[in-house]
């Protein structure tokens, strides 16, 4: 950082809309701001900077905001969910990530995002993801894609981020509905690969605007809490019987939970139970025909009346068709 950087928070006498944010609304400083005298930036990618003797800024004009953001759930532009082909019981849980701060995952599969829109908005963003960000590339774990660096460009994100991060894809929405979009991800991907974060911004490019989050907006320091969205990338390590079981040691009062993954070759009545060590049944997890396909279901160690189940060795048990039973073993601690 210069040593000369300070930071100022501005407070408008109106709201600031959407609509100025997109358009570009600019603010003014007319007189009384002076740039700050600073000596030469110690960053390793600024070798060729010189030293800020000067008290004149380059510009004393600059838009409204320099990202898209907003209110968490009513941003310009913000993901809802992402999902792939592994169908969750229940319609919720693993499979379908709704948190997008590195808290949920996807295997590297073919997968969908549907994001929404603020309402009123006519441009469509694309979607810019990368999973190579590297710290020099990011304030905080900001990063954004090419831009102008030259302080005297109406758009430039110097200040924001370090450098432009150069190695990013960038997709069109596939379908929309109102004002979901839908962007869809097609393995093989060079940025889907088990073990990496999938990353992403959104782009208005008319209005060269870039969107991200804001990971807690009710923060004091709320702006040093701009992140990308992310999807953790992880595939499912196979298991005998086609059943595969995630976190088996869980502790219900951390709201922990442990998830399991099976696959039907074909249809068929299925159940999942949960037994403790005297064979008596805890938790009913799935009871009901399935059609082929993949499946997930969690258990959060509570049991059917909702309550946290004593400490101890449980064992979640999975009947299918096709003579397909398999037992996971699951350690509940406090």
């Amino acid at each position: 950082m210069h040593s000369g950087m300070r930071e100022l928070v501005l407070t408008t006498a109106t709201n600031i809309t959407a609509k100025n944010i997109l358009d570009g609304v600019v603010i003014s400083a007319t007189v009384g701001l002076e740039d700050i005298r600073s000596s030469k930036s110690a960053h390793d990618f600024d070798s060729d900077d010189s030293a800020d003797g000067a008290d004149r800024l380059v510009k004393s004009a600059h838009r409204v905001s320099d990202l898209g953001l907003g209110v968490a759930g009513n941003g310009l532009m913000e993901p809802i969910s992402a999902r792939g082909d592994i169908i969750p019981v229940g319609g919720s849980g693993a499979g379908v990530v709704t948190s997008f701060a590195w808290n949920g995952f996807l295997p590297a599969d073919d997968f969908s995002i549907v994001a929404h829109r603020y309402t009123g908005i006519l441009e469509v963003p694309r979607l810019i993801y990368s999973n190579s960000a590297t710290a020099k590339l990011k304030n905080g774990k900001l990063w954004l894609p090419e831009f102008g660096e030259n302080a005297s460009l109406d758009r430039n994100f110097s200040g924001l981020v370090p450098r432009p991060h150069t190695q990013t894809l960038t997709m069109r929405e596939v379908s929309s509905n109102n004002d979901n979009y839908t962007y869809q991800f097609r393995a093989p991907d060079e940025m889907l690969e088990s073990g990496r974060d999938l990353e992403f911004v959104f782009y208005f490019a008319n209005s060269e605007l870039y969107c991200a989050q804001v990971l807690d907006d009710t923060a004091s320091n709320w702006y040093r809490q701009v992140l990308p969205w992310a999807i953790r990338i992880r595939d499912v390590a196979a298991q005998a019987g086609n059943v595969s079981i995630l976190n088996n040691i869980l502790n219900p009062n951390n709201n922990d939970s442990t998830s399991i993954y099976y696959e039907l070759r074909s249809g068929g009545v299925v159940t999942i139970h949960v037994f403790d060590l005297s064979g008596n049944i805890v938790a009913v997890l799935q009871r009901g025909f399935q059609n082929a396909g993949k499946y997930s279901v969690s258990w959060n160690g509570r049991n059917g009346a909702g309550n946290p189940v004593a400490r101890g060795i449980y064992f979640v048990r999975l009947v299918g068709p096709n003579k397909m039973d398999q037992i996971r073993k699951v350690l509940v601690v406090k």
